[in-house]
């Protein structure tokens, strides 16, 4: 059984989803994220950032999800400080990490309605 928040559970209820295509789309989903780490870290140990600064960089953000799961995990091994630095994001994704309480720099904050 795959461990569903409330609006995860409302939202496979929405779509019709079954506890059984979650389970696939789930281990599925599982396993190209142990074939990434297995790609692009190899044998390397992970970076000890306890008490450090770290910067989180990305092209640019929309929703911002990606981000604060980044945000996340990168807290589970204690760093000092977070901060994200983006090009562009929308204002209500800037608040979503600021509310983190993540320092972020944004060099252009745009208009959700902008194409």
């Amino acid at each position: 059984m795959v461990n569903l928040s409330a609006a995860a559970l409302e939202s496979r209820t929405l779509y019709r989803v079954s506890e059984e295509e979650l389970a696939r789309f789930a281990a599925a989903e599982r396993r190209e994220l142990e074939r990434r780490e297995s790609a692009y870290h190899a044998d390397q140990a992970p970076l000890d950032v306890r008490g450090r600064t770290v910067i989180l960089v990305d092209d640019g953000l929309a929703t911002g999800s990606s981000m604060l799961a980044a945000v996340a995990a990168l807290r589970l091994l204690s760093p000092a400080r977070v901060a994200v630095a983006v090009p562009v994001a929308p204002s209500s994704t800037v608040l979503s990490v600021d509310a983190w309480r993540t320092r972020s720099s944004v060099s252009r904050r745009r208009n959700p309605s902008w194409p």
